[in-house]
C-alpha cells in the first residue's frame, strides 16, 4: 500500500507485493491460514485492507480494472466473519495483537466493512488499557523501544514524522511492516525506508516475489540458534571448517563490540538475541562473561526481560539466560542469577501451559559435579519434577508413527526427539530408558521417512504473526537425526534425590496394571505416570504432620498412591493439566484422608456430651453467618436426646460462636471451636479441627476465587465435618445393638432409608462434595472467571458431584466391608435393604452393592458427557475445553479410587 510520488503523479511502489497478495489468497478466502488464529485473522485483515485500497484508490488507471478484486473481497470478508466468531481472545499471545488488529478493523470500517464477533468487546477493553498507557513521546524521543516494531498500530495517533530518527539501516526496529507505515505516512519521502523495503523484498524468503517476513533481518538469530541447536544435540566442532568457526566467531565478536556486550537489531538489545550469542561463542571455545546480560535485562531482582522496560518476563528468554550462563567458563559465580531464574522456570512450567521444550539436564549436571549450589529442595521438589514431567509428555505426546503435533509436522518431531535425547540419561526415569530410546528411534524414522518436508517448517515461532524458518527448521531435523546419545557419569549426589526406587515402582505398577480399567494400557504408561508421581511423595511427606498427629498404628499407605491416581488420570487422557493444580488436589486428597482417621478415632473417642458440644459449635459458627447456613436437607438432625442437649447451650456463648465469622471477612476465616466451658478432650480437637478447616479455607486460591464459591466451599466444609459426627453417632448406636456373629449386621434403627443415606450424610462424609468445591476454587482462582456460567451447567454439576460422591461412598463400602465390621461402622450392607428379602448374605449383599456402584457410576458418565457437550458449546475456545477438561480430570481420579477400594482398602485401622 506504499504509493510514491513520480512526475507529478504517485504511483504503487511495490506492485510485485500486491501481486503476491493476490496469489496467495486460499480458497477459503484468507491468508495464512496454517497459523494461529490470530496469526490468520491479522494477516487476513491487512490483506483484505489493500484489496480495498487498490479497488477504491485513483492510482489505478482507467484501463486497470479492478472488478477481479470485488469476489476475492467478499471471500476475505467472510473468512474473516467465521474466524472472528470462533477467536479465543485470552489465548493470543502475538505480539501487541491487541493494538495491531483493532487498528486494523478501524481502517477497514473506514472502507465500510464491519465486523461482529463474541470477544470484540473483550478486545475492545484489552486495546484501551494498553493504548491507556501509551504516550507518543515515548516514539519521539531519543530512546529506542519495541513500540517501534509495531507503528503500524498506531495509525491517526503519532506524527510519523517525528519518528523520522528512529530508522536503524532505514528500518523500523526491523519491521517490514512498521517501516512502510511510516513511509506511507511521513510527509517527506525517506529514500533509506525505501531501500530497505527493497532490499526486504529482494533478499528475504521470499526471494523477490514480493512477500516479506515480519522481522528483517534476522542474522543473528538464525546464526546463533542453529549452531546452538547443532552444538548442544552433541554435533563436535570438528563438523565445521575452521574458516567457518573463525567467520563466526569474528561476526559475533563484532556485534558484541558495537553493543557495548549486548546484541539484538540496531542498537535495541534483547535478551534473547545476547544470550544466544553468548551460548554459542561458549561451544566455539571462545567464551564471554555474561554479566553485562544479566545487569541490562534484569528486573527489579527477578527474572528476566527480553528488552529493558517491558512489565512481564519472557518464559523463552530466561531460558536462553539460563543456558547461557550455564555454559560460560564459571557457572559457579552466577549461583544467586541461576537459582532466580530456575524459580521462574520452574514455576512457569508448574503453572502450565507452555509449548517450549528446554530441558534443564545442564544445570542438574553441574549441580551434580558440585559445580553450582543449589537447594536439595529446589532440585528434588522443582528441577527434577520438572524434567520427569517434560520426559512424560514427550512420551505421551507421541503418534504411533512416531510423529509429534497435531499436524504431524517434522519440525514439532525433530524438537522432541531432542528433547528426548537431552533427557535419556535422567537417573530419575531409568526404568523407562527402552521406552525412551524406542520413541527416539521411531521418531527418526519418521523423520528419515519424510526427509523432504524438513524444510516446509510449521508457524510455530511467535511474532507479529506465527512464522517458520526454512533453515531452522532443517537444522533442527540435522539435529534430531544425527546427535549422539550423551551419557553423564552421575555421582552418588544425584541419588539424595532419586525418589523412584524400584522395589516401590515395581509395587505401584504392578498394582495399578492388575485393576481391570488399565489391563490394557501399555505397561510403560503406567510406569511413567508413577515415576512421575513418586517425584511428589517427598514433599507430600514432609507436611503429612502438620495438622494431625500420626498415629504408631498407622502405616499411611495411602500416600504412596495418592500423587498416582492424579498422574496417571492426566496422563492417560492426554490431559496434561497443571502441575499446580495436581499438587494442590494431592494434598487435598491427603487431608480427606487424614481428618477421616482423625475423627474415627480422637473424636470417636469423645463421650456424647462433648460430641454434642462439639457438633454444636460447629454448627453455631457456620449458622447465620455469610458463608450460609448448614444444610440441613444434606445432613439430619441429630435423635432427640442429643438435639436436646445441644438446645441447651449456653445462649451467650452460641452468639458469641455465631458472631464469629458474621463480618463475613474471607481473609480470616479462622475458626475457633473452643471454650472456657470446653472439656479437655473438645479443646483438643477443636485445636487441630481449626488448623484443619485454616488450611483450607485461607489457601491462596481460595481466598482469591469468588465469593459465591468460597461460601460454597465453606458450606461443604461444615456439611462435611458434621457428617462425620453423624456418622460417629451411628456407629454408636450400631455397637451398642445386641452382637450379631453374621457379616453384614442389619441397623436396627437407621436414620433413613439407604438410597437417603447415601446421597445425604455418607456422600458428605467421602469428602467427594467438599473436594469438589476446593475443586472449583483452584479453577477459579486460575482464570478469574465463573467455572460454570449458565443455570444448566450449574445443575449438571451438582448432578455430576452428587453422582460421584454416592459412586465412591459404594464402592469405599464394597471395599471395606471387613474393616467396617471390625471397627463397628455403619456400612451401607447394614441397612436393612440388603437384608430383606434375600440380603442378609454377605456375597449377595456385596453382589447388590456392587451393582448400585455401577449404576451410579454409568450415571456419572452420562452426565460428564452433557457437561462437556455443554460447555464446549458454549465456549468452543480454551477457557470451555480448561475447564472441561478439569471435570474429565476430577472424574477419573474419582474413578480410580473407586477401582482402588474394589482391589485394597487404603485407609489406616482406627481400632
Amino acid at each position: 500500500m506504499v504509493s510514491k510520488p513520480s512526475d507529478g503523479e504517485h504511483r504503487w511502489l511495490f506492485p510485485e507485493s500486491f501481486n503476491h497478495v493476490v496469489k496467495t489468497q486460499e480458497a477459503v478466502g484468507g491468508w495464512d491460514i496454517r497459523g494461529s488464529c490470530e496469526s490468520r485473522i491479522l494477516t487476513t485483515l491487512a490483506a483484505l485492507l489493500a484489496y480495498t485500497r487498490h479497488n477504491h484508490t485513483s492510482l489505478v488507471r482507467q484501463e486497470d480494472s479492478t472488478d477481479h478484486l470485488r469476489p476475492g473481497i467478499l471471500q476475505a470478508t467472510e473468512f474473516l466473519q467465521a474466524e472472528l466468531q470462533q477467536w479465543d481472545v485470552q489465548a493470543s499471545n502475538s505480539v501487541a495483537f491487541e493494538i495491531l488488529i483493532p487498528t486494523h478493523m478501524k481502517m477497514l470500517e473506514q472502507e465500510g466493512i464491519f465486523f461482529h464477533f463474541p470477544h470484540k468487546r473483550l478486545l475492545t477493553s484489552l486495546h484501551e488499557k494498553k493504548l491507556a498507557k501509551f504516550d507518543p513521546m515515548h516514539l519521539y524521543g531519543n530512546q529506542q523501544t519495541t513500540l517501534l516494531h509495531s507503528l503500524e498500530a498506531f495509525i491517526g495517533k503519532i506524527d510519523f514524522d517525528r519518528v523520522r530518527h528512529q530508522l536503524t539501516f532505514g528500518s523500523m526496529l526491523g519491521s517490514p511492516s512498521s517501516t512502510a507505515a511510516y513511509l506511507i505516512k511521513c510527509s517527506t519521502w525517506d529514500t533509506e525506508a525505501e531501500t530497505y523495503l527493497k532490499d526486504a523484498i529482494a533478499s528475504s524468503g521470499g526471494h523477490g516475489d514480493g512477500g516479506v517476513p515480519s522481522v528483517y533481518p534476522c542474522n543473528i538469530f538464525e546464526l546463533t540458534w542453529i549452531a546452538t541447536t547443532l552444538l548442544l544435540g552433541g554435533f563436535p566442532k570438528t563438523s565445521f571448517s575452521e574458516d567457518t568457526i573463525a567467520g563466526v566467531i569474528s561476526y559475533l565478536d563484532d556485534q558484541f563490540e558495537s553493543q557495548t556486550a549486548l546484541t539484538g537489531f540496531g542498537i535495541l538489545a534483547d535478551a534473547d538475541d545476547t544470550a544466544r550469542t553468548l551460548l554459542t561463542l561458549s561451544l566455539l571455545g571462545h567464551p564471554k562473561p555474561p554479566d553485562q546480560m544479566l545487569s541490562h535485562f534484569k528486573q527489579n531482582g527477578g527474572p528476566y526481560m527480553t528488552y529493558v522496560g517491558e512489565r512481564d518476563p519472557s518464559f523463552s528468554a530466561n531460558c536462553n539466560v539460563l543456558l547461557a550462563v550455564l555454559h560460560t567458563a564459571e557457572p559457579g559465580k552466577y549461583n544467586k542469577e541461576i537459582e532466580r531464574v530456575v524459580v521462574y522456570l520452574c514455576d512457569v512450567w508448574a503453572d502450565g501451559p507452555v509449548k517450549d521444550k528446554w530441558a534443564l539436564m545442564q544445570l542438574l549436571r553441574l549441580w551434580d559435579d558440585d559445580t553450582i549450589e543449589l537447594s536439595l529442595e529446589l532440585v528434588r521438589d522443582r528441577v527434577s519434577r520438572t524434567l520427569i514431567q517434560l520426559v512424560n509428555r514427550t512420551l505421551f505426546a507421541q503418534d504411533a508413527n512416531g510423529a509429534w503435533g497435531s499436524a504431524q509436522d517434522t519440525e514439532t518431531s525433530s524438537y522432541s526427539v531432542l528433547t528426548l535425547l537431552a533427557l535419556q540419561d535422567l537417573p530419575q526415569v531409568r526404568p523407562l530408558a527402552w521406552k525412551i530410546r524406542s520413541s527416539i528411534q521411531t521418531g527418526r524414522q519418521y523423520l528419515a521417512m519424510n526427509e523432504s518436508q524438513w524444510t516446509k517448517p510449521r508457524r510455530l515461532w511467535i511474532e507479529k504473526v506465527t512464522y517458520g524458518s526454512k533453515t531452522l527448521a532443517e537444522g533442527y531435523c540435522l539435529a534430531a537425526m544425527h546427535a549422539p546419545a550423551l551419557d553423564h557419569k552421575w555421582t552418588s549426589k544425584i541419588e539424595t534425590i532419586n525418589c523412584t526406587h524400584t522395589k516401590q515402582i515395581t509395587m505401584l505398577t504392578g498394582f495399578v496394571s492388575g485393576l481391570p480399567v488399565y489391563s490394557e494400557d501399555p505397561a510403560w504408561m503406567m510406569l511413567a505416570s508413577v515415576i512421575e508421581g513418586c517425584s511428589y511423595l517427598p514433599q507430600l511427606r514432609s507436611i503429612r504432620s502438620e495438622i494431625f498427629p500420626h498415629q504408631k498404628s498407622s502405616k499411611d499407605t495411602y500416600l504412596n498412591f495418592i500423587p498416582m491416581t492424579w498422574t496417571l488420570s492426566n496422563n492417560r487422557l492426554g490431559l496434561f493439566l497443571p502441575a499446580t493444580l495436581l499438587w494442590d488436589m494431592m494434598v487435598m486428597s491427603m487431608l480427606d484422608y487424614l481428618i477421616d482417621e482423625y475423627m474415627e478415632s480422637a473424636v470417636a473417642e469423645l463421650p456424647e456430651q462433648d460430641l454434642v458440644s462439639l457438633r454444636g459449635s460447629l454448627q453455631n459458627i457456620f449458622q447465620e453467618s455469610k458463608a450460609g447456613s448448614l444444610d440441613h436437607t444434606a445432613v439430619p438432625e441429630l435423635p432427640n436426646g442429643m438435639q436436646q442437649h445441644q438446645e441447651s447451650l449456653n445462649e451467650s456463648k452460641k452468639r458469641k460462636l455465631d458472631n464469629a465469622l458474621s463480618n463475613g471477612d474471607r481473609a480470616s476465616p479462622i475458626i475457633q471451636l473452643s471454650g472456657q466451658s470446653a472439656s479437655p478432650s473438645v479443646a483438643a480437637a477443636s485445636k487441630v479441627l481449626t488448623q484443619y478447616i485454616e488450611s483450607i479455607l485461607n489457601h491462596q486460591s481460595v481466598l482469591s476465587a469468588s465469593g459465591s464459591s468460597h461460601n460454597a466451599l465453606r458450606r461443604s466444609l461444615i456439611n462435611f465435618l458434621d457428617a462425620h459426627i453423624v456418622q460417629i453417632h451411628d456407629n454408636n448406636r450400631l455397637r451398642s445393638q445386641e452382637p450379631s456373629n453374621s457379616p453384614t449386621t442389619e441397623y436396627l434403627t437407621p436414620p433413613s432409608d439407604h438410597y437417603t443415606w447415601t446421597n445425604g450424610t455418607a456422600a458428605l462424609h467421602t469428602s467427594g462434595p467438599l473436594s469438589f468445591a476446593f475443586y472449583i476454587c483452584l479453577l477459579e482462582a486460575r482464570s478469574d472467571a465463573t467455572v460454570f456460567p449458565t443455570a444448566y451447567q450449574k445443575y449438571l454439576s451438582s448432578s455430576l458431584c452428587a453422582h460421584l460422591s454416592a459412586m465412591t461412598r459404594l464402592y469405599n463400602d464394597y471395599g471395606s466391608i471387613a474393616r467396617d465390621k471390625d471397627e463397628g461402622n455403619l456400612n451401607s450392607v447394614n441397612f436393612p435393604e440388603f437384608h430383606h428379602p434375600q440380603g442378609g448374605e454377605k456375597k449377595e449383599a456385596k453382589m447388590q452393592l456392587l451393582k448400585l456402584a455401577r449404576f451410579e457410576r454409568d450415571s456419572l458418565g452420562r452426565v460428564l458427557a452433557a457437561l462437556k457437550d455443554s460447555l464446549l458449546e458454549r465456549d468452543g475456545g480454551r477457557r470451555g475445553k480448561e475447564v472441561a477438561d478439569a471435570m474429565a480430570l476430577f472424574t477419573a481420579v474419582a474413578e480410580f479410587y473407586a477401582d482402588i477400594y474394589v482391589a485394597r482398602d487404603l485407609t489406616n485401622t482406627t481400632k
